[in-house]
């Protein structure tokens, strides 16, 4: 579930590019939101994939943001937006990694039988 060594940095390298992505179609947002809220949101989703917590979640987020930028997009920019939520959708399936805050709270464990001392 989080791999580590050298899958576990590709993943580190994935959540970072995700994150930057966000930056490409944040536009999409201000109609929505002023953009100093924007600009924090964004910020603080792209700050939380860097790092690795709550992964599965603050990605899902992304390729929403992802997905609007496909229905609001034209021409080539509809070529990167796909490539962009595409990407987003990897990160969602393959999970954060062994290099994220995810792993140190979630982490692998070692699950043992119990211990049975009858005498049967």
């Amino acid at each position: 579930m989080f791999p580590a060594e050298l899958p576990g940095v590709a993943l580190l390298l994935l959540r970072i590019c995700v994150a930057g992505m966000l930056s490409a179609h944040a536009g999409l947002l201000d109609d929505v939101l002023s953009p100093v809220v924007r600009d924090f949101l964004v910020a603080a989703l792209a700050l939380m994939l860097c790092v690795g917590a709550l992964t599965p979640i603050w990605c899902l987020f992304a390729l929403i943001v992802q997905l609007a930028a496909i229905v609001h997009s034209e021409g080539m920019g509809t070529t990167d937006a796909v490539i962009h939520a595409g990407v987003a959708a990897c990160l969602l399936l393959l999970g954060p990694g062994a290099y994220s805050v995810d792993a140190r709270l979630f982490g692998r464990r070692i699950i043992l039988p119990p211990n049975d001392n009858s005498d049967d």
